[in-house]
């Protein structure tokens, strides 16, 4: 069975972007594949910072290359929105999760395990931002 040195493939995919950064369009599917090579890196290293970057600059290249409704593209929104929530930006979390929940309920439906999972983490992002206020959210 072979191993992943995690480590090592986020060096690769972020000399990688970099390379392929300074003379391909930032949407360039190359472009892309490395940011999304270094986002999974960062995650199975715990680089949730660094993870949030590289899936932020996907996003583009993920909605010019898919449809609104294409499920790759709500799991990839998902994805960034969860990355917010775990470095605490709650506020962003919710405007993500709110766009990932419209898309995962057109491309998955609203009874899928993902859509449900999502509804639950803009309802728990929502309280922990009225916590922080000091105020109660109705569910």
């Amino acid at each position: 069975m072979w191993k992943i040195d995690h480590g090592k493939s986020l060096q690769l995919a972020e000399m990688g972007y970099e390379s392929f950064s300074s003379v391909l369009h930032p949407s360039s599917y190359c472009i892309i594949q490395c940011a999304d090579r270094a986002m999974d890196s960062a995650i199975e290293t715990g680089q949730w910072e660094k993870a949030l970057m590289y899936g932020l600059k996907t996003l583009e290249g993920y909605k010019l290359w898919y449809p609104l409704y294409h499920p790759s593209l709500a799991v990839q929104l998902f994805r960034v929105g969860k990355l917010q929530r775990y470095v605490n930006k709650q506020t962003d979390a919710i405007r993500s999760l709110d766009v990932t929940l419209g898309v995962l309920e057109v491309s998955h439906g609203s009874c899928h395990p993902l859509t449900q999972d999502c509804g639950e983490m803009v309802w728990q992002s929502r309280q922990e931002v009225a916590h922080a206020c000091g105020r109660q959210v109705e569910s």
